[in-house]
């Protein structure tokens, strides 16, 4: 019941997204032939977190998908193929990096153009030297725990998003 929407994680392309909507169908059916009810207004929307899937972001939003996560965590770590818990490999984990930017980029402008919404969530939205650049890029929700909230309030406030747009 209520507003209800479902996040399809570690989404590679629109076959991926497709094939978990077709099993969302089968489960309504399932329901629907047990005479239980349930929220035919559900939305479903897709992790970005492999490369792939933010290049194909005007695809899955073709097929259906209702809003975009960018999680970063992974998405940094796919890009550079870098295992992210390796303290000796830290120094490849970049979530400022010209690959990932453009990921981020080509996501965000393809939710625009399909007037789906896009956030950004993982460590680096909550970073407050990141978070106005995923903002340059492009990206107009940021999902963070609560404590990260005002210093990255504090630096979104301080520059002016006019100028921001499109200079990253």
């Amino acid at each position: 019941k209520g507003p209800l929407q479902v996040m399809f994680p570690m989404v590679g392309g629109p076959k991926d997204f497709k094939l978990a909507l077709r099993q969302v169908e089968q489960a309504k059916a399932k329901l629907r032939m047990r005479g239980l009810p349930f929220d035919e207004g559900l939305r479903f929307g897709c992790m970005v977190e492999v490369p792939g899937a933010a290049l194909a972001a005007p695809e899955l939003a073709a097929a259906g998908s209702a809003f975009f996560s960018i999680g970063t965590n992974d998405l940094v770590q796919y890009t550079h193929a870098v295992d992210r818990m390796d303290p000796k490999l830290a120094f490849y984990y970049d979530p400022a990096s010209l690959a990932v930017q453009r990921l981020i980029r080509m996501t965000a402008e393809a939710g625009r153009q399909a007037g789906i919404p896009v956030c950004v969530c993982g460590r680096a939205a909550a970073d407050p030297d990141i978070a106005p650049l995923y903002v340059k890029l492009g990206v107009r929700c940021l999902s963070m725990a609560s404590q990260s909230i005002p210093e990255v309030k504090e630096r979104l406030l301080a520059a002016d998003l006019s100028q921001m747009e499109g200079t990253a």
